[in-house]
């Protein structure tokens, strides 16, 4: 409270200004807190479930030691690595929502490590970017036990293979 009394006229506007910046300040901070829970909640949805965004209900993850591997080890169904695949060859859109930032499957398809090195055929030695593999008509996610999501972005084309469910 303050003492109007007490104080000079720049003295109470000064306070005033000050009274006035303290709401201010609290507003600004009350409306960061809300927006900040509101992304943690977003966020927390999405990393507890993924792949809603494209209509994957169901998937397994491998674990180790009780935390998801992340890396490797996702295990869905051929309709769900197909539109994994449509969603990459969109480059992040699905049903005209954009569910991955623009641009990111162009880096993620990109030759990040060189693999030119590689014994096995000539897919193998064009470079491997964020978990996929590029090939000479485009690239592939390669998961162990023959699940593989091909996309072939000039023929407007995705491949998806389930060569082994256990």
């Amino acid at each position: 409270e303050i003492d109007v009394d007490a104080l000079g006229e720049a003295e109470l506007l000064q306070a005033r200004v000050g009274a006035q910046r303290r709401e201010l300040v609290a507003q600004r901070h009350i409306g960061h807190a809300r927006r900040q829970q509101k992304v943690l909640q977003e966020v927390a949805e999405f990393v507890e479930h993924p792949l809603d965004p494209i209509g994957v209900a169901e998937a397994e993850w491998t674990t180790w030691q009780g935390t998801d591997l992340g890396f490797s080890g996702l295990h869905v169904s051929t309709e769900a690595i197909a539109r994994l695949g449509l969603l990459l060859l969109h480059d992040g859109v699905w049903q005209g929502r954009q569910v991955l930032p623009v641009g990111w499957v162009a880096t993620a398809s990109s030759a990040l490590a060189d693999t030119s090195h590689h014994p096995d055929p000539a897919d193998w030695t064009v470079g491997y970017g964020y978990q996929m593999w590029r090939s000479r008509h485009g690239f592939r996610a390669d998961g162990a036990y023959g699940q593989f999501a091909l996309v072939l972005p000039h023929h407007d084309l995705v491949v998806a293979v389930t060569s082994c469910t256990e």
